[in-house]
């Protein structure tokens, strides 16, 4: 079936048993196995999984939603007839279907010497059950004698996700590590992109564009990628513009205007815009072009020329890592150490938010304001903000409503949840920078 086929009984299917919250986690990667019985227990880095022997069947995978305080698990043992597992900083105790956990340092099991290759990947823990041998791997998951796969093809493509975006019909996800992948609304399928490190999506008309650490991709039919040359060998941000029919596309040290189909304007490419050597972001709306950086702060394309908006022009930081520009022009940059700082026509002004101040990700859509940070995501809808919590680990990179779901990717798996009413902000509406 092609990729972009999603049949009428999956759609159905995935509407009538949506949960409302879903973490999604990959567990290819496996630390330790133990049998106990007929079942197989896997520590992985995206959980514990639970195995049937006898149905080779994957039951159950624990995670940050049934009591473990990181995805990542190092080690099994049984003790007094329980399971634990030891993850960083803590030990674990299965009870009645979820982990409790005391604080105490964790070792790793250890390697295998001269670890074999299984499906071409390392061997990283080997154990004979009922006449089998089992094998887990560094990234192939779990096979039984070598030939037959027990973990489930059906994962998200890694627990690091930094972009998502909605395109022909499924939700696209960009990893830190291991490529591209998509959900139908049923399941996920790997994509064939000829890069690991995804820094963002954007889609388009004219296709989905990637960019990455290897160049900036397009698919026009989500199954085969062709790289754009003429352009920087790494491409860390993306924004379209629809009203203009033009993407963006940043460098470090450049950004790129690229006109797609029917489009009026004309590619160009601007070298150390306002000065900077280390864009972050761009964002773009109905020709409003906005810049993010690290060494000069925000920057905004004005007749031409770049006005630099940094500590010097009285922001609180010059060290912007996110930008975001809503439908009246007013832009969203998401600081280090500082929060969330919008500039509008009555000048800049932080937002109060009870956030954590290391923001990382910032976007103004649906009428809304979606943040993430190191520690913690939310929504802010005029005078209002909704934290989105808990979360399967702290930092979220990506924070985006496609459809009523809302998905948050973080560096320790991808939770799904409905999208968040509206609560009273704790503060009162902005307040002039000091």
């Amino acid at each position: 079936m092609p990729i972009h086929a999603v049949s009428l009984l999956a759609v159905a299917l995935a509407t009538a048993q949506v949960p409302e919250r879903q973490l999604f986690t990959n567990t290819r990667h496996v630390e330790d196995l133990l049998v106990v019985g007929d079942t197989l227990w896997a520590a992985t880095r995206g959980g514990v999984e639970q195995y049937d022997l006898r149905r080779l069947l994957r039951q159950r995978v624990y995670t940050t939603e049934d009591g473990l305080p990181s995805l990542a698990a190092r080690e099994l043992r049984l003790v007094a007839g329980r399971i634990e597992v030891g993850v960083d900083g803590a030990r674990c105790s299965l009870l009645d279907g979820s982990f409790l956990c005391n604080s105490q340092p964790t070792a790793t099991a250890a390697d295998i010497p001269g670890a074999p290759q299984v499906e071409g990947r390392r061997a990283t823990r080997m154990i004979e059950a009922a006449g089998h041998t089992i094998a887990g791997t560094a990234g192939r998951g779990i096979w039984l004698d070598g030939h037959t796969p027990l973990t489930p093809r059906n994962q998200i493509c890694s627990n690091h996700i930094v972009a998502i975006a909605a395109w022909r019909g499924r939700t696209w996800f960009g990893s830190f590590d291991n490529g591209l992948c998509s959900h139908d609304g049923v399941r996920f399928e790997d994509a064939a992109l000829p890069s690991l490190l995804v820094n963002d999506l954007a889609a388009t008309p004219d296709g989905l564009f990637v960019a990455t650490s290897d160049g900036l991709f397009r698919t026009r039919n989500g199954e085969t990628f062709e790289r754009l040359t003429g352009m920087a060998h790494a491409i860390n941000d993306l924004a379209y513009d629809r009203a203009q029919r033009v993407l963006y596309a940043t460098n470090p040290g450049v950004l790129y205007r690229l006109p797609l189909s029917r489009s009026r304007v004309q590619p160009r490419q601007w070298w150390m815009p306002g000065g900077s050597r280390s864009l972050q972001a761009v964002a773009a709306h109905r020709g409003n072009i906005w810049l993010a950086s690290e060494d000069r702060g925000a920057l905004h394309l004005v007749r031409g020329r770049f006005r630099v908006h940094d500590r010097a022009a009285g922001l609180p930081t010059s060290w912007a890592v996110d930008v975001a520009l809503a439908d009246d022009g007013t832009a969203y940059v998401a600081t280090l150490r500082h929060g969330i700082v919008s500039i509008g026509r009555g000048g800049a002004t932080r937002l109060p938010q009870r956030l954590d101040p290391w923001a990382l990700f910032v976007d103004a859509a649906d009428g809304a304001l979606w943040i993430g940070t190191q520690n913690g995501a939310a929504v802010i809808r005029g005078q209002q903000m909704s934290p989105i919590a808990p979360l399967p680990q702290p930092c979220a990179h990506v924070v985006t409503a496609v459809g009523d779901r809302l998905w948050i990717g973080t560096e320790g798996g991808l939770l799904a949840t409905a999208i968040p009413p509206s609560g009273p902000l704790a503060c009162s509406a902005g307040w002039e920078m000091p």
